[in-house]
């Protein structure tokens, strides 16, 4: 079903939300990013993961509910 997609991409934004997090902390500045580009990009990971659960989670209620 869609929502074990949804909940194991959340999982992989949530690891990624974790890393930027982890190299924040650390000072990372790199060429690419800057370390509070690394912590933006961790905040938007988050929230795009917990927004998924949410909406797995309401797929699931819709479907328990005995939706069409």
């Amino acid at each position: 079903m869609i929502t074990n997609a949804l909940r194991r991409h959340a999982e992989a934004m949530s690891e990624a939300a974790e890393t930027a997090r982890a190299s924040h902390a650390t000072g990372a500045d790199t060429s690419l990013i800057s370390n509070q580009g690394f912590a933006q990009s961790a905040s938007i990971l988050a929230d795009t993961a917990q927004a998924e659960r949410e909406t797995a989670d309401e797929i699931d209620d819709w479907a328990a509910a005995g939706a069409p």
